[in-house]
């Protein structure tokens, strides 16, 4: 064991050395999971033929908290400066609260009104990130700012129409189900930002955790109504692994 010391003692100098020189420029790649925290929300309505009249649906939509990823491509121009790409996704468990205007079997111009919800529907947020990269303490331990303009598209499950319930005189109805549809906004320009504490094993490899903050709002396109901005992104915390080459 006695002559076995010395070598542990030089392999520990040789990785601290790398490590330290692991700030120089260069590449690295980042990939991690972790978690979209908070909810982001939005309104849409839509409207159908029913009866030889116009209904109309009005839903207001809540996302919550789910999982995220995130994988990224970077160049570090200098030990303190450096320019990153990431690419972002993040899903999240949707309600609504369902609101419907139905026309009358019987009489024109007397509509009624049903309320309802819909659960699980389904929400989905991709995201290209242009960072400028800051790295005010740089080593083994190692703390970055970043931020920049993002570019961000959004797909969730909207509510197009209603299935109700009614009785004669039809004065009446109740809300049985929404009827859903898949839209797809385009992309729309935002920002992002945040910061992240790594720590490297190797020269070459290292783990950080991240926080970002994204704000974006694209539009989801509505069946017979206006678009509804979506008040995207929010907050993302992630673990990544880092590999520099």
């Amino acid at each position: 064991m006695r002559g076995a010391t010395p070598l542990f003692a030089a392999l520990a100098v040789a990785l601290a050395g790398a490590a330290e020189g692991a700030d120089e420029h260069g590449f690295f790649l980042t990939l991690g999971g972790g978690a979209a925290v908070g909810s982001v929300g939005w309104t849409s309505s839509a409207t159908w033929t029913e009866y030889s009249e116009t209904a109309r649906v009005d839903a207001a939509y809540e996302a919550g908290s789910g999982p995220a990823l995130e994988a990224g491509l970077g160049y570090r121009l200098s030990r303190r400066v450096g320019l990153a790409l990431s690419f972002g996704w993040a899903r999240r468990d949707t309600n609504a609260q369902v609101e419907a205007s139905l026309p009358h079997p019987l009489y024109l111009d007397r509509p009624r009104s049903v309320q309802g919800q819909a659960a699980g529907l389904s929400y989905r947020e991709y995201a290209s990130h242009f960072d400028l990269l800051l790295v005010p303490i740089a080593g083994r331990l190692e703390v970055a700012l970043f931020g920049g303009p993002c570019v961000l598209r959004v797909d969730a499950d909207q509510v197009v129409r209603v299935e109700f319930d009614e009785e004669y005189p039809y004065d009446e109805a109740s809300f049985r189900a929404a009827v859903t549809q898949r839209s797809r906004s385009d992309a729309a320009l935002g920002w992002s930002a945040g910061a992240s504490v790594g720590y490297a094993l190797t020269a070459r490899f290292g783990v950080a955790a991240q926080a970002r903050y994204t704000r974006a709002k694209p539009e989801l396109p509505a069946q017979g109504g206006t678009p509804g901005p979506v008040g995207a992104g929010g907050t993302q915390v992630t673990a990544l692994v880092r590999l520099r080459f």
